[in-house]
């Protein structure tokens, strides 16, 4: 909006928050003017729709290419929540499997050499998947937060 209109918007403002009290009786601080009021107030000073319009245009709004792009980031970031809570459920599921493991070798009934290749290479098979399904994930992640 330009500085001649935003004077005669407030001009009108003042015009309809005038008549607003005439009408009423009594003014008091918050008092605001509806649109409406601003509405009758511009089509009585001879503007047409369209001039209404553009002069209570709200300035703060966005472009629809503009809201396509904020909404578009918005489902990206969604999507990389789901794919991050998702990730986490499965490594859960892994931890949970390697401690599982871990459990059940310390309490079969046989002697700790007999034990302890078992319980490596069940712990360490789940320490090799979460590693190999985290530094990927990991370095995506790093792309798109980088990326923003």
């Amino acid at each position: 909006m330009s500085d001649s209109d935003n004077t005669l918007l407030a001009a009108v403002a003042m015009r309809a928050k005038k008549n607003a009290i005439d009408q009423g009786g009594h003014a008091s601080a918050d008092t605001g003017v509806s649109i409406t009021a601003k509405v009758k107030a511009l089509s009585e000073a001879g503007f047409s729709d369209g001039e209404i319009d553009k002069i209570l245009a709200v300035e703060g709004a966005q472009p629809a290419a503009s809201q396509d792009e904020h909404m578009a980031a918005t489902e990206e970031y969604n999507e990389q929540v789901d794919e991050s809570i998702h990730f986490t459920k499965v490594n859960a599921v892994i931890i949970m499997a390697g401690v599982f493991g871990l459990f059940i070798s310390v309490l079969l009934p046989i002697s700790p050499k007999e034990g302890f290749l078992p319980t490596v290479l069940w712990v360490g098979g789940c320490i090799a998947i979460l590693l190999i399904r985290t530094i990927p994930f990991a370095f995506k992640k790093a792309g798109y937060f980088l990326k923003r």
